[in-house]
């Protein structure tokens, strides 16, 4: 669609005279043995089609070919050639075919003789293949380190993240720096993951996807050697503050789930000892949520829908040149050049089983009124007639030219050393014929040169190993404690003066009592919730005393304490939207198995006012929850006074 769209713009300057009479001009470069991005619609064949001369403007094209590789030592240039050369009888589309053999050959420009090795080995078994690859990507690694590359001059080449992720995992335990778009994702840290989670229970408690993460950070931080399975199941049922009481961490999740966004997230961090583990992840985490807060929104909703549609494209950022090892997909390395180039994982078949769907010429069945038909791509399609045949030809030998693409991307990104590594066994037995999978086209050539499959094929020289003196400098360390500093004890803040406040500003006094009761959950609360409150400023030492005696009246009331014993869902102070009309906010709502508790705070005298909002909030829940018993209730608590309350 976009080429269609760039034609008619393109179109005229190219067909019409400036005015000095000279028609315009147009210069489009590509090679279509790189085209490998048709899984996000890229579409070879119209760059082929122009190769074939289907030119669609007036005026004569010009087509040059750049023969000479001015990237690949001379042995790197010659290997490929030959490579290329040898599977060209095993190219089933014609159209394929044709382009690399007119285009696969290039000249040689550096004459340096740089180096060649294939490395196939013969294992069935999917785990012990998986853990020979790895350890082979590491030994060519350290081979290549011994001959005086730097980690930066090494790249590692695989096809999938699962594939990059268990190199990663193995390098990491030889202490070998590596960079790796994997590796440097947000999402994918342990601790990222856990904080995130939290997050999200603070909303949803009854999640248990983000619950089990939770655990699961539990189980590798607290108790490595009781069973996974044991492990969990033991701790999922739990709440969660019962989790975290039961492995001695001081942290009250409610208060949690009452702090601003980056507070909540200082909290947690501090209180399970992230700062023991932190990595550029973490940090970079928190600069980012740091900067959100800031910027954007300081809530937890607005943090999470940020992260659910962005998570995924944060990363560490990273110095240019870092000196570390370099594991890419192929995808992302086209473009790029590397002096070493690693390509372990050479195991798949030139026709991918992934699955998937496509649309059928149904019209031959059952005519213009259903002329297309989505169904399931397979070998089957071919016996839909001669639209599904020409169909089914049609997907192979695109599927054949993206895997060959990828396959000389790969191969044409080293400069001066490339190494192979291939299972024989991974797809001889699922391929009609072993040519149809990169081991076999791997031992076609092989063949062909005479080369016995049991032995390494070399062509070249390695560089002359180097003796590294220990260039390491005994470095002073200096220690760094990240400790929490409880900062809010540290400001200075008019504190709230409850008599004379009360006295100049009755509306100060409500908004006070409103806002405490707002975060009291349960009777555990009121400690910690005063305690906020002073440090904040916001009640001084004086009425910290006065405020709980007052406050445990309405908690040890008859009608109200089974409501703060931690037997019902709590909703405080929370929005309820109503189309059309405005919205309604009550103190307290709460939910258990058989009914709904309506309470609102008043601490004002009784008037009919109150009744009248009351009787409101609980027609609207009605609505909302319908088929739920509700009980609803005024609550009036005034100083120098017993607590009233009102059933409605």
């Amino acid at each position: 669609m976009q080429w269609s769209n760039l034609i008619p713009l393109i179109k005229e300057p190219l067909e019409g005279l400036d005015e000095q009479g000279n028609v315009g001009s147009l210069l489009v470069v590509g090679d279509p043995k790189q085209s490998i991005y048709r899984w996000r619609g890229g579409h070879v064949e119209q760059f082929l089609a122009l190769l074939k001369g289907e030119i669609p403007f007036q005026v004569p094209a010009d087509t040059k070919q750049l023969k000479k590789n001015h990237r690949s030592f001379h042995t790197i240039v010659k290997f490929n050639n030959v490579f290329f050369e040898s599977i060209l009888p095993h190219i089933h589309g014609t159209i394929n075919k044709n382009l690399f053999k007119k285009g696969y050959h290039q000249n040689i420009k550096n004459p340096s003789i740089g180096y060649v090795e294939i490395d196939q080995f013969h294992e069935k078994d999917s785990l012990e293949a998986l853990n020979t690859h790895v350890q082979k990507t590491y030994d060519s690694i350290s081979s290549a380190l011994e001959q005086g590359f730097e980690p930066n001059e090494i790249a590692v080449l695989v096809r999938t993240k699962a594939q990059a992720s268990s190199i990663c995992e193995f390098l990491v335990l030889q202490k070998i720096p590596f960079l790796s778009s994997e590796s440097l994702n947000l999402s994918h840290s342990k601790e990222v993951q856990f904080l995130v989670a939290l997050l999200q229970l603070a909303l949803d408690e009854n999640n248990l996807k983000e619950k089990l993460l939770v655990v699961e950070f539990f189980k590798a931080s607290f108790n490595k050697e009781e069973a996974y399975h044991t492990f969990v199941s033991k701790h999922l049922k739990l709440p969660l503050q019962k989790i975290f009481d039961k492995h001695g961490i001081n942290f009250n999740f409610l208060k949690f789930k009452t702090l601003p966004l980056y507070e909540a997230v200082e909290a947690a961090f501090y209180a399970f000892e992230l700062s023991a583990v932190m990595d550029a992840h973490l940090q970079t985490f928190l600069d980012h949520l740091f900067e959100f807060s800031q910027q954007k929104h300081n809530d937890l909703m607005s943090f999470l829908m940020h992260w659910n549609q962005q998570g995924d494209s944060l990363y560490v950022a990273t110095p240019k040149g870092l000196d570390a090892i370099q594991i890419l997909t192929i995808h992302k390395a086209k473009g790029l050049e590397f002096p070493v180039v690693i390509l372990p994982f050479l195991d798949d078949p030139i026709q991918g089983s992934h699955r998937t769907q496509v649309w059928l010429n149904t019209t031959e069945w059952f005519g213009e009124n259903l002329s297309k038909g989505w169904i399931p791509y397979s070998k089957k399609i071919v016996d839909y007639g001669e639209a599904g045949e020409a169909l089914f030809n049609q997907i192979q030998e695109a599927n054949e030219l993206d895997a060959l693409n990828v396959l000389y991307v790969a191969m044409t990104r080293p400069v001066e050393q490339l190494i192979l590594i291939s299972n024989l066994k991974a797809t001889a037995a699922k391929s009609a014929q072993t040519q149809d999978s990169y081991p076999g086209l791997i031992q076609n050539f092989l063949k062909i040169n005479n080369v016995d499959e049991s032995t390494t094929y070399v062509q070249g020289h390695k560089r002359p190993l180097i003796k590294r003196e220990d260039e390491s400098e005994e470095l002073k360390v200096f220690p760094i404690e990240i400790n929490s500093k409880k900062w809010q004890n540290s400001l200075m803040i008019q504190a709230y003066d409850q008599p004379q406040s009360k006295i100049n500003s009755p509306k100060i006094w409500g908004i006070l009592i409103h806002d405490i009761l707002a975060k009291i959950e349960t009777s555990e609360d009121l400690d910690w919730v005063l305690e906020e409150a002073f440090s904040l400023g916001r009640i001084n030492e004086n009425s910290v005393d006065l405020i709980k005696k007052l406050l445990l009246k309405v908690i040890n009331h008859p009608s109200l304490n089974s409501f703060f014993k931690n037997e019902y869902k709590v909703w405080n102070e929370r929005d309820i939207l109503i189309p059309n009309e405005e919205n309604i906010r009550p103190d307290r709502l709460m939910e258990n198995r058989n009914e709904m508790i309506l309470i609102d705070y008043k601490t004002g005298n009784p008037k009919q006012a109150d009744q009248d909002q009351i009787e409101h909030y609980k027609k609207i829940i009605g609505q909302v929850f319908s088929g739920k018993k509700i009980k609803s209730y005024l609550v009036y608590v005034q100083e120098k006074k017993e607590v009233e309350v009102v059933l409605i």
